[in-house]
């Protein structure tokens, strides 16, 4: 079995083996682990210290899996074996690959929770014996086994269940009672004998030494550790290069430890590691270790602010912790300071600690501050700003370093933020200082010092926006912080700082202006603020030569004209879209390209980002006076007449290939963006001049023009009607003319795509919104209703060839977003009062196929979104339509219609549905809050029946539905009172109760 074992495993191992054979071994080692008696098997593979290390750790791996589960007498062979395997390495003076080392470690571990109470008490005793002669290969094995059983019973970041957690508690408490002064003393011994051998071996015993102690005291008697003779033996690794780095890990576990805070300020005295460490070199060339020291220090601060904050020191105690704080802090503040971030990032945690302290004390005396802390608190927001400042290396550039720089500054600013909590004063003082002195001081500061004062402006206002400074709520505009911001913000503008040339000033700069629109919007001197501001934009950000600025300034200056809404003098607008439009408006389409690293196709957002222009200038081009018509128009054109012209060559090009298609698309975008953009202007009763509402008409000739001629492409049908939705608010009534040239020429399309209808019927929804009282319009939807409805229904109705369409899931959803847009339209006509739509002599002979799709979606409860618009379009339909006739008195077009038979046929379908889908449908969960909604849909309509056929709806309720689905005479006797006693609201709870009742 042995050598079957081990031939098993070199070939499972082996990188030159048959795959088939490999296969077959790695079956036979599985079922072998597999098997009650394997660990037997697998322990012959410890036998011979010369195989393979290989074999031997998949042997130590198999053992390691069995033992929890194993019985006294078995885990007695397996400690048998593995102290033989030992005593084997180390007699023979092998010393193995670290990999199997710790495997063998975790092996004796395992073995140690699950034998050391029940049958192997003087575990550690064998092993102290063991080492007895101080051989280093037992040592170095005796040291990984005490980690391994740390990590077991004492590592407190690993979550355990609650039985390991109590078989946990009992091991460390007989721990504690039989063995913890040998274990001590075993490393104190260990940490003298070989501190000064310079072997390799010795170093790592040395480093492991350490590590048990640190780990294992956070569960231990801390006395057993904190002798004088015992931490300065430990304080001697400080100065040894080897062990340095633990040597501070350890002393921080030391520090760490729960203890009553007069015994932690004893601890923290005796340990007296201010003076220690002061005395070491931290020149900063060993950046790891004085990363190491910053934990050491931040975790001694920690524990000082733990005793300044607990309810059980006393006067006494908290005034000596105070006073140690105070001697902390000059080298808090230089790691605080130290040019690697990493190393000031690690004293975080005591800064927050001890500004939150500081925080309650200040509380608690009634705002009063000792002038040694106002000190500390004035150095340490000093430090904090200057660490804020980018590294004299850092050339600002790299969008990840400026990234993570980012992040450590939100950290800085919540300290900065705290202590304007604490002391509003010297925050602005020194605030105020250093925006002065490195936005103004002069002209030829580095750029670094500059963007050092625009982001702390920005802090500034915003602490002055969140109000840490505790301002008075309802006069903070009138504060003398706000004042000294606006000044600040103005002689920001006015100065020069927006010319250095760096991406960070120029998009920190217009990122600030921005932000303070309404500042300008209330200026006594807002126009010629703003029109500073604009030619800034146009001189240093629109066309600045990096692309990042260029582009993110495009969006800020959509949004800064947007927001302030400015007047431009006509010099300035003229120049202005006339150098756009030739420069930085000629649009090039561009198609996507394949990212090489990726299966995603990326398009150029260089075009997406135009558009802001585009949109920009429309709205300064609505702001022009009308007085000023002849101005408008030209700007009018200056945009739009090269977009026709490339609309004439896209129509005219006979290759339609698809960078001519994708450029029509991106004309008619841009037409339609500059139509957005005159809507911005909101002013009451706004009006546009005939000649503004010409061009437009004009202008959406245009666009009906390329798409007769390119209707067959996606692209151009969606650009289209984006354009015709931004063309309503300007065009109103005028716009009927066009629109039934546009609404045949998209419904006829063959090709016409789900998401398309669905976006169509979204559009004719805002047609029907903002023009449900006009005459010219309501003839266009007459006409145009059933075809809609018509290719709606064929489009949900197509399958696909052997129902293929019902088994792809995103057509599945497009469908879904398709009845929800249609029933959403439905719903429309009702509320926008134009019903009679759906019963006019052209249309009433579809009402029934609308009527039949909205029963069978609201039956469908695969759907329950669909569903519940479908109950919710039906409710409204049998509102209006439930006496045969148009029961809406603002639907002007209403002539008297009726509508024969739709009564009845809504009495007995909507009852019909009102119980077959609760109670014929398995799937209907009433408990479920989506089914829940769908119930409160049925109860809605038949209060709405209830409310239209009154006793009508009662006796066939009565006589003859209950009987048809046999409901017991009481039980409808009880929903039918409550149907007519019950108010909506009430009915609807009544309802769900009735559901759940009666499928409970």
């Amino acid at each position: 079995m042995e050598d079957q074992i081990k031939q098993a495993v070199e070939i499972a191992i082996s990188g030159t083996s048959d795959y088939n054979l490999k296969q077959q071994a790695i079956t036979f080692l599985n079922d072998l682990k597999a098997s009650a008696d394997g660990w037997q098997a697998f322990s012959l593979l410890l036998k011979d210290i010369s195989y393979p290390d290989r074999a031997r750790f998949i042997a130590l791996q198999a053992l390691n899996d069995y033992i929890p589960n194993l019985s006294q007498e078995q885990n007695q062979y397996i400690r048998s074996t593995l102290l033989t395997y030992l005593q084997s390495l180390i007699s023979n003076n092998k010393d193995d690959s670290p990999f199997l080392k710790n495997k063998l470690a975790e092996s004796f571990a395992s073995l140690f929770c699950s034998t050391y109470l029940a049958s192997w008490p003087s575990f550690f005793k064998d092993f102290h014996n063991l080492i007895s002669n101080e051989n280093e290969i037992a040592i170095d094995q005796y040291l990984r086994i005490l980690l391994g059983i740390h990590s077991e019973i004492g590592d407190q970041l690993i979550v355990r269940d609650r039985p390991l957690v109590e078989r946990n508690n009992a091991l460390k408490d007989s721990i504690r009672v039989n063995d913890m002064e040998d274990l001590t003393k075993v490393w104190k011994r260990l940490l003298a004998d070989f501190k000064s051998s310079q072997s390799s071996l010795s170093q790592k015993i040395l480093t492991q030494a350490l590590q048990v102690v640190g780990g294992w005291v956070s569960w231990i008697e801390i006395g057993l550790i904190v002798e004088p003779d015992y931490i300065n033996l430990i304080l001697e690794f400080l100065s040894n290069d080897s062990q340095k780095a633990t040597c501070c890990e350890t002393l921080v576990e030391i520090i760490s430890k729960k203890m009553k805070p007069e015994g932690k300020l004893q601890l923290l005295s005796l340990l007296n590691l201010t003076n220690v460490v002061s005395s070491l070199s931290l020149d900063g060339s060993d950046v790891e270790f004085v990363e190491h020291v910053a934990k050491l220090y931040n975790a001694i601060g920690l524990e000082l602010t733990f005793i300044l904050d607990s309810q059980e020191a006393s006067a006494d105690i908290k005034s000596s912790a105070d006073q140690q704080i105070i001697n902390l802090f000059p080298f808090v503040l230089s790691f605080l300071e130290n040019p690697y971030d990493d190393v000031s990032a690690h004293v975080f945690s005591f800064i927050s600690s001890y500004l939150a302290a500081l925080k309650k004390i200040i509380k608690q005396s009634n705002g009063n501050i000792d002038s040694t802390h106002l000190g500390l608190l004035g150095t340490l927001l000093q430090k904090v700003i200057l660490k804020m400042k980018y590294d004299a290396e850092d050339d600002g550039d790299d969008e990840d370093d400026i990234s993570d720089f980012n992040e450590f500054r939100s950290k800085l600013k919540v300290f900065q933020d705290t202590i304007a909590i604490i002391k509003p004063d010297l925050f602005v003082e020194q605030i105020t200082n250093v925006i002065e002195q490195s936005i103004f001081a002069n002209s030829n500061q580095d750029w670094r010092t500059v963007e050092l004062g625009l982001f702390e402006l920005t802090n500034f206002s915003d602490a002055i926006r969140n109000n840490v400074l505790n301002l008075p709520k309802y006069s903070i505009q009138e504060s003398k912080p706000y004042m000294i911001f606006q000044e600040f913000l103005v002689r920001t503008i006015n100065s020069n700082v927006v010319s250095i040339n760096h991406p960070l000033i120029q998009l920190n700069f217009f990122e600030l202006i921005v932000r303070h629109y309404s500042f300008f919007n209330t200026s006594a001197n807002k126009d010629a603020l703003t029109n500073h501001i604009l030619e800034l934009f146009i001189s240093v950000g629109l066309y600045n030569p990096n692309e990042k600025v260029q582009i993110r300034c495009w969006y800020l200056f959509f949004r800064f004209v947007k927001l302030t809404k400015p007047i431009l003098n006509d010099e300035i607008i003229i120049r202005l879209i006339t150098s756009l439009a030739e420069k930085l408006l000629v649009i090039k389409a561009e198609l996507p390209q394949k990212d090489e690293n990726s299966e995603l196709v990326e398009s150029s957002s260089t075009f997406d980002n135009q558009l802001y222009l585009f949109e920009t200038l429309g709205l300064l081009i609505s702001l022009v006076d009308n007085a000023k018509i002849e101005l408008k128009i030209k700007l009018l054109d200056i945009l739009l007449n090269p977009i026709f012209a490339d609309l004439e060559k896209a129509v005219s090009d006979v290759h339609r290939n698809q960078i001519v298609i994708l450029q029509a698309h991106h004309s008619l975008m841009a037409i339609g963006t500059i139509a957005r953009g005159f809507e911005y202007d909101s002013s009451p009763n706004k009006k546009y001049s005939p000649e503004v509402v010409q061009r437009f008409n004009n202008t959406a000739e245009v666009v009906l023009v390329t798409l007769e001629n390119l209707n067959s492409f996606e692209l151009i049908r969606d650009a289209a009607r984006f354009s015709f939705a931004r063309f309503i608010p300007i065009l109103k009534n005028d716009i009927s003319s066009h629109l039934s040239r546009l609404i045949s020429i998209l419904l006829s399309s063959n090709n016409l795509k789900i998401s398309e209808m669905t976006d169509f019927l979204g559009f004719i929804g805002q047609i029907i919104h903002n023009f449900n009282k006009a005459d010219l319009i309501y003839n266009l939807l007459n006409d145009l209703f059933t075809p809609l409805s018509t290719k709606t229904f064929a489009i949900l109705n197509d399958k696909g060839e052997n129902d293929v369409y019902e088994m792809m899931p995103d057509v599945v959803r497009e469908k879904s977003s398709l009845k929800k847009a249609y029933s959403t339209l439905l719903i429309s006509l009702t509320q926008n009062n134009i019903s009679s739509l759906l019963v006019t002599e052209t249309n009433k002979s579809n009402l029934p196929l609308i009527l039949q799709h909205l029963l069978v979606d609201a039956n469908d409860l695969s759907d329950l979104q669909v569903s519940k618009l479908s109950l919710s379009a039906l409710s409204l339909v049998a509102n209006i339509f439930g006496n045969d006739t148009v029961n809406d008195p603002k639907d002007k077009y209403n002539t008297g219609m009726s509508i024969d038979g739709i009564s009845s046929f809504l009495l007995e379908n909507l009852v019909k549905s009102s119980f077959q889908i609760p109670f014929q449908n398995e799937k209907f969960d009433i408990k479920d809050a989506q089914y829940r909604f769908i119930a409160d849909e049925i109860a809605n309509i038949l209060k709405v029946l209830f409310t239209i056929k009154n006793q009508e709806l009662v006796t066939y309720l009565r006589e003859v539905y209950f009987p048809q689905i046999q409901l017991p005479t009481n039980v409808g006797d009880d929903l039918v009172q409550n149907l007519i006693n019950l108010n909506t609201k009430d009915f609807k709870k009544y309802f769900v109760n009735f559901v759940l009742q009666l499928k409970s």
